[in-house]
């Protein structure tokens, strides 16, 4: 009798032993294995207001997709653009190459010839500097320089950038242009006191195609004037949509138009991914 119960008694060790060893196993293994990765968060999630998060997921995947855009490495193009008086006179035209890498951080490139003189405007890792010939301009204004790395950038980001932080939203219903486009329009308001990647403190109107969804133009509330900018035509480069040729107008509060301000032309659209 003794012995059967000192046989049960190691068998009942022995089942300790082994239980104890396969939650060691088991807790090991789990240990090895790859954490569950997080549900990603769309950036469309911030945006609470139905009608423009809505919006913009249509112009977005209209545009090229959101994913797809912030998932590239690089974009280049050319861009020409002229400026006009009030009476129609060029103040000047230029011809630009434009270079965006964001394969190591972000660097910016502008070049262009003024007379024989080779400019270059760089922005790397959120330092800006301009050179001409290979010699620093120290006669450029570091904020003209943001506002202009700025500007142009901002553009060929449209509509894309419309997640940027700080912007605030309303979207102000069906309208319908000058030219008889029926536009739905999304008004936004950018402020670079409290945002500092916001070049100046500017509203916006934005139109896009009632039934196709894509950027027709914009208006632009500037502190001293008003601007009406129309893309005029568009070319489709690996996906997504890009403007070629577009005009922007002085116009008074009403949009009606005073005179023609910039013409611009885009080309050779190229994007790594």
């Amino acid at each position: 009798m003794i012995l059967i119960k000192k046989t049960s008694f190691l068998r009942s060790k022995k089942y300790i032993y082994l239980f104890t060893f396969c939650l060691i196993i088991i807790a090991f293994c789990n240990s090895c294995q790859s954490p569950i990765e997080e549900k990603k968060v769309s950036p469309l999630e911030k945006i609470k207001d139905k009608k423009v998060k809505s919006l913009l997921e249509k112009t977005f995947k209209k545009t090229g997709g959101l994913e797809n855009w912030s998932s590239k490495k690089s974009i280049k193009f050319k861009k020409y653009f002229a400026l006009f008086d009030s009476l129609g006179n060029t103040e000047m035209s230029v011809y630009q190459i434009h270079e965006y890498n964001y394969s190591k951080g972000e660097e910016i490139n502008i070049k262009w010839l003024k007379g024989i003189k080779k400019h270059l405007l760089q922005s790397k890792n959120g330092k800006i500097k301009k050179t001409i010939d290979g010699k620093i301009d120290s006669s450029a204004k570091p904020i003209s320089l943001k506002n202009t790395i700025l500007s142009s950038t901002f553009v060929v980001n449209i509509p894309f950038n419309l997640l940027d932080e700080g912007i605030v939203f309303e979207h102000e219903g069906i309208d319908t242009l000058n030219d008889g486009a029926v536009v739905e329009v999304l008004r936004a308001d950018f402020n670079p006191e409290a945002h500092n990647n916001h070049s100046t403190k500017d509203t916006w109107w934005y139109y896009f195609d009632k039934e196709e969804h894509h950027l027709v133009g914009y208006m632009v509330k500037h502190a001293d004037h008003m601007s009406y900018v129309k893309n005029l035509s568009f070319t489709e480069v690996d996906g997504f949509t890009f403007p070629v040729k577009r005009k922007s107008w002085r116009v008074n509060k009403n949009r009606e138009i005073l005179y023609l301000r910039a013409e611009y032309e885009y080309s050779d659209y190229k994007i790594e991914k």
